[in-house]
């Protein structure tokens, strides 16, 4: 088996286009459903407020982020989002297409237990790669009373 056999997963030059093309689409789409998720998060922070009836639904509450930040309020945040994110969605996408690759012969079609298996180990090996990111982003949360931490778009 050589180093660009792509039958084994050994090619470095595809598995490398993956991995990119995985942190692209996790981007572009962290990126486009941003104005949603800060929705969710003011949500979230107006339920631990003394006044939580701030928010009266998904549309009225776009509607007042856009007059008090602008369009740019759609995506405060976004950028620590999208870091999260890209490491997901890479390892995600190049762990499954090298899993699918190794339990299939050239040629041959997927079945759902080669398909149900990739897919498994692929999220499981990914959240072993990013759990320590997602250990630090819960930390830093809960220190946000205690520190000031500004990130700039």
């Amino acid at each position: 088996m050589g180093a660009h056999d792509s039958s084994r997963g050994g090619n470095v030059r595809q598995r490398l286009g993956q991995l990119a093309s995985g942190a692209m689409s996790g981007a572009i789409t962290r990126t486009a459903m941003a104005p949603l998720e800060r929705v969710k998060i003011l949500y979230q922070l107006a339920g631990m407020s003394k006044n939580p009836i701030r928010y009266r639904g998904v549309l009225p509450t776009l509607i007042q982020i856009y007059k008090e930040d602008g369009f740019r309020g759609y995506f405060k945040g976004n950028l620590a989002g999208v870091t999260r994110i890209i490491p997901v969605s890479a390892l995600k996408f190049t762990f499954n297409d090298t899993f699918k690759d190794l339990f299939a012969k050239p040629g041959q079609k997927h079945t759902f237990t080669q398909l149900l298996l990739s897919s498994s180990l692929a999220g499981s090996l990914q959240i072993g790669c990013t759990f320590p990111l997602a250990l630090i982003r819960t930390r830093l949360a809960m220190a946000a009373g205690k520190y000031k931490l500004h990130i700039c778009m």
